[in-house]
C-alpha cells in the first residue's frame, strides 16, 4: 500500500466513488489521502498486512493489521489518541 511512506499510488487503486466507513476520515479519495499523510508523519515505519480481502461485483472489503511505532508525540498522535479513546 505504501511506497516509501508515500500516498502517491492511492490515485491508482482507490476508486473515484470510494466510500470510507471510518467516521474519523473525511469522505472520498482526498479524505483518505489526508488521513494517511498525517498517519505516516506520526508512524513512518508503518507495516500493513492484508489479512483478508474480498471482492463481489463492484464492492470490496478488506481486513488489515497495522504495525507501527510513533516517532514522537505530536499533534497528529494526540488526535489519533483522542479518536481511539472514543472507540474504547
Amino acid at each position: 500500500m505504501f511506497v516509501r511512506n508515500s500516498i502517491i499510488l492511492f490515485d491508482t487503486f482507490i476508486a473515484h466513488g470510494y466510500r470510507n466507513h471510518n467516521p474519523f476520515v473525511a469522505p472520498g479519495l482526498q479524505g483518505v489521502k489526508t488521513f494517511f499523510a498525517n498517519w505516516l508523519i506520526t508512524f513512518p515505519d508503518t507495516v500493513v498486512t492484508v489479512e483478508d480481502a474480498f471482492v463481489a461485483g463492484d464492492k470490496a472489503v478488506g481486513r488489515y493489521t497495522y504495525r507501527a511505532t510513533p516517532m514522537r508525540f505530536n499533534s497528529h498522535l494526540a488526535r489519533f489518541h483522542q479518536q481511539w479513546q472514543k472507540w474504547a
